[in-house]
């Protein structure tokens, strides 16, 4: 496997684990180099394979049953209904979630000085602090298991906080779900599900900018077969995990690249 294809392995594989992929690369950088924001972008557009198959008791359902819908043609019916509005109110709140995320983008693009005083070791020991917070919370799902508003927003602006290097997405947005709350099967659900018009976007903007020949992607081909693969593996591995609340157990690995980062 060529380095390009490593990289792009590499880049889809860890993102189904919460221990911060970004922060990862830019720590093997010096010894594999970097794919470069555009590239990294479009690279996880296969990641969606991965979260379709992982998840596919969680969406098949609703769309299944919205099929059966519009085959009967009975939108008007009480159960229709109470559907459309589940439906509405689940994407009014992934919408008001990665729209603060797109917010946060748009600030350190503002202001970059943000990004580059930013240290790595320190996005890695909020990510491990997040992490090891789990712990407290095993037995926190007693109350309710939705999302309200306050939720949504408090989630936005972790997965935008997560923009930053080192700190995870996965693991801070399930962290802060947790806190509020949701049970663990549906906080990996949400954590991954809010990411999916993030990664859309990214692509259709990095998809603009590049004019990569064949030969350049047919390179990548082999990383990004057996990350997609992968990232599959451990994404069910991941809900397993969440479901027997063992996914602090990263926050102890999470001390592992912070001291890394330090001695860099």
């Amino acid at each position: 496997m060529n380095v390009a294809a490593l990289l792009a392995f590499l880049t889809i594989a860890l993102e189904a684990l919460p221990i911060s992929s970004s922060g990862h690369l830019a720590l093997l950088a010096p010894l594999i180099g970097s794919a470069g924001t555009s590239l990294d972008m479009l690279l996880h557009v296969p990641f969606l394979l991965s979260l379709a198959i992982a998840f596919y008791d969680a969406w098949w359902p609703l769309a299944r049953r919205a099929l059966l819908l519009a085959r009967r043609a009975h939108w008007y019916a009480p159960s229709a209904t109470r559907f459309a509005s589940l439906c509405l109110r689940l994407v009014m709140f992934i919408f008001c979630i990665d729209s603060l995320t797109f917010i946060g983008y748009l600030l350190l693009r503002a202001y970059p000085a943000l990004l580059a005083s930013w240290s790595l070791s320190l996005g890695f020991a909020i990510t491990g602090c997040a992490l090891l917070a789990l712990v407290w919370l095993r037995n926190n799902d007693s109350v309710y298991t939705s999302l309200n508003f306050r939720g949504s927003l408090i989630l936005g602006i972790t997965q935008a906080a997560s923009l930053l290097p080192g700190v995870s997405r996965f693991g801070t947005t399930f962290a802060v779900a947790r806190l509020l709350r949701i049970s663990p099967r549906r906080a990996i659900e949400l954590s991954f599900l809010m990411q999916v018009p993030l990664i859309i976007g990214g692509a259709c903007l990095a998809a603009a900018k590049r004019e990569e020949g064949g030969g350049a992607w047919m390179s990548l081909m082999p990383g990004v077969l057996l990350g997609t693969l992968i990232a599959t593996v451990l994404l069910m591995l991941m809900r397993m995990l969440a479901e027997k609340r063992k996914v602090w157990l990263f926050g102890v690995y999470a001390s592992v690249p912070f001291i890394l980062s330090l001695m860099q």
